[in-house]
């Protein structure tokens, strides 16, 4: 599968988490760029069984991932994974508990 996705560190709200940010809650910023936020462990697994691919997808950075979310990040072939402070995580998510990780889909 080549090198896996480009790694990144987020740890600001800079110019890459407003983008996130934007495609979370803005649906004409995620049509315009044909594009899907996704978060949960059942939606994820149907993106992965329907075979999307993943334009980002986003982790939080202090937190070792289970073997579902490596083998997840792997399946969906994700080519950029942002590692995200826990605090912007959260905020990036919509759960009380935040998922391991969160996918935006082409």
């Amino acid at each position: 599968m080549g090198s896996g996705p480009r790694r990144e560190q987020l740890s600001a709200r800079n110019d890459t988490y407003q983008v996130l940010e934007s495609l979370k809650t803005n649906r004409r910023a995620r049509s315009k760029r044909n594009l899907i936020f996704v978060e949960g462990v059942a939606p994820i697994n149907a993106a992965v069984a329907s075979g999307v691919a993943a334009e980002i997808v986003v982790v939080p950075a202090a937190r070792r991932l289970s073997g579902w979310a490596n083998d997840t990040i792997t399946r969906l072939r994700a080519k950029r994974l942002i590692e995200v402070d826990e605090p912007l995580f959260a905020e990036l998510s919509d759960r009380g508990t935040p998922s391991e990780l969160l996918a935006i889909l082409d």
